[in-house]
């Protein structure tokens, strides 16, 4: 498994090191694979892990979660309406989204000062 991390984490600093060099912005999915990257070198025994100043957009923050827990909050859930057919229509209802309090961080804390 660590080799494959290892893998992983040297093909993404690759990427890193090409954008920096040119002084472009690190794409968001870069960082969160940096990140998820880290997180998976912290050992199991340890309870847990601070992340700080970051994410810093909600794209970011869906990017994160769904490393995390696997789902993808930003997509639309399964409806009744899309199973229905012509013979038994399904009255068309708001659209469901997943629950992004059940996305796998325990605690976000947002701290701002000016």
């Amino acid at each position: 498994k660590r080799i494959r991390l290892l893998e992983e984490y040297i093909s993404v600093a690759k990427i890193v090191k090409g954008s920096l060099s040119i002084g472009a912005v690190i794409a968001e999915d870069i960082s969160v694979a940096l990140i998820i990257h880290e997180i998976n070198m912290i050992p199991e025994k340890n309870n847990g892990f601070v992340i700080q100043d970051f994410p810093n957009t909600k794209a970011e923050l869906s990017l994160l979660m769904k490393a995390i827990s696997g789902i993808d909050f930003e997509s639309k859930r399964p409806q009744p309406a899309d199973k229905a057919s012509i013979y038994a229509p399904i009255k068309p209802c708001e659209t469901l989204r997943y629950d992004t309090k059940k996305c796998g961080l325990d605690c976000v804390l947002y701290l701002h000062s000016s």
